[in-house]
């Protein structure tokens, strides 16, 4: 993870060489949030956190009531005769036919249940602590995965600043050094120096 951080900052931050050190092009903490997002580590344990929340929420939907509902419609033929039924003649008493069972054509269902747990020996309480204790891991694993891209970002893009600026103190003395011998060889080419002057 280190030498990714470390190519990472090298990428986003290597200034052109043989020049003055420049402003830097990103800051320490723009250069941690962009390691932050194109870390493969964090996306992980971000992953990770999301599965371990949803878990939990799934543990704590059971106990709460769970509906269900059922609806239906049939249409029957119109070929269906009734049932009619007609009583015998009783003596004095006016009788006529009459339909035991009417058919109805159009037919509805609705029904709708409910389903509430009341006890089932602590289970569904024991299930909500351990998933809340597995999304509590799950998060903290995210942000130390996070703070350690952040650190290895911020030690790798200090130590580029100081190799730039090793660079540029090492250039300063490079170009006094030629401006010494420059200087030596002129000297001795109007004869104002010695050889040995040269090479010192």
């Amino acid at each position: 993870m280190r030498l990714a951080a470390f190519a990472l900052a090298l990428i986003l931050l290597a200034p052109a060489t043989g020049r003055a050190q420049a402003p830097l092009p990103l800051s320490a903490e723009e250069a941690v949030a962009r390691a932050l997002e194109a870390s493969a580590s964090v996306a992980a344990a971000a992953a990770r956190t999301s599965v371990q929340e949803a878990a939990l929420r799934r543990a704590r939907a059971e106990r709460r009531p769970a509906f269900e509902t059922y609806a239906a419609y049939t249409r029957l033929s119109g070929n269906i005769p009734q049932i009619d039924f007609e009583i015998p003649p009783i003596p004095g008493v006016d009788t006529q036919a009459f339909t035991l069972a009417p058919v109805e054509l159009n037919r509805y269902h609705l029904q709708l249940s409910a389903d509430q747990p009341l006890y089932n020996g602590g289970r569904t309480a024991a299930a909500i602590r351990s998933a809340r204790f597995r999304a509590d891991a799950a998060r903290q694993d995210r942000q130390a995965a996070e703070a350690d891209v952040a650190f290895e970002t911020r030690q790798a893009y200090w130590r580029l600043y100081e190799a730039r600026a090793v660079l540029q103190a090492l250039e300063s003395a490079l170009a006094y050094v030629e401006a010494h011998l420059a200087d030596a060889q002129n000297r001795l080419s109007v004869g104002a120096a010695m050889p040995s002057d040269v090479l010192a």
